[in-house]
Parts: structure tokens; C-alpha cells; sequence
């Protein structure tokens, strides 16, 4: 176990972070890829849990392979381009899911569902 802030370091030191699952996993590995991507580090995972739901924020790969999960972090840290435009989704992402951003949202909900009654 390490304190939040112990992990936050060790994450900012890392060129790449990985979370890997096998799919029958219920991990809190997609939490982890949020963290993770809140210190601006590409991310390689296992594309299960809500990481199928991410579009340009992580590189998904197929659970169970290998050879995928190794392509996918040289690709990541080989290619530049990919990495700016991770980051740039991760940002997107990061700017509409803070508290006040989710709570304002779901006001925006309730609302269209009382105007519809």
C-alpha cells in the first residue's frame, strides 16, 4: 500500500502507465486509468471495464494479449504524435468530470426530464 501522494509521484516519474485485466476481472483498474490520466501520463489498458468507453484518452488493448499490450506501449512510446493527442483527450475528459461538472450536468438532466412532464 502506498499513500495517494507517494503514488502520484511514482506515477509522475513513469513515461507510460499500464493497467492490465484479464476480462473476467471487476478491478478498479479504470479508476486507476483516470488517475492516472489526471497527471497527464499516456495509458495502455486492458480494454474492459468502462475502458471501452474511453475513445482517445487511453490505448485500449485486447485483454489476454501479449503481444497487444506490448505493441501498445511501444507504439505509445514511440510515437509522439499519439501521445499529444492522447493528452489533449485526456484534458477533454479530465474538464468534464469534475464534481461541479458532473453535478451540473445531472441538473441539466433533471431538468429536461421535469420539463417534459
Amino acid at each position: 500500500y502506498l499513500p495517494y501522494e507517494n503514488m502520484l509521484r511514482y506515477i509522475e516519474c513513469a513515461d507510460v502507465l499500464v493497467y492490465y485485466q484479464h476480462k473476467a476481472s471487476h478491478s478498479s483498474a479504470s479508476a486507476s486509468a483516470l488517475t492516472g490520466m489526471s497527471t497527464g501520463r499516456p495509458v495502455v489498458a486492458s480494454d474492459v471495464s468502462i475502458v471501452p468507453y474511453y475513445e482517445g484518452e487511453v490505448y485500449r488493448v485486447m485483454p489476454d494479449d501479449a503481444n497487444a499490450l506490448a505493441l501498445g506501449i511501444m507504439d505509445i512510446c514511440y510515437n509522439e504524435d499519439k501521445r499529444a493527442n492522447m493528452k489533449e483527450a485526456q484534458h477533454k475528459l479530465l474538464a468534464i468530470s469534475t464534481p461541479e461538472a458532473v453535478a451540473e450536468a445531472t441538473v441539466r438532466v433533471y431538468e429536461k426530464a421535469i420539463a417534459a412532464k
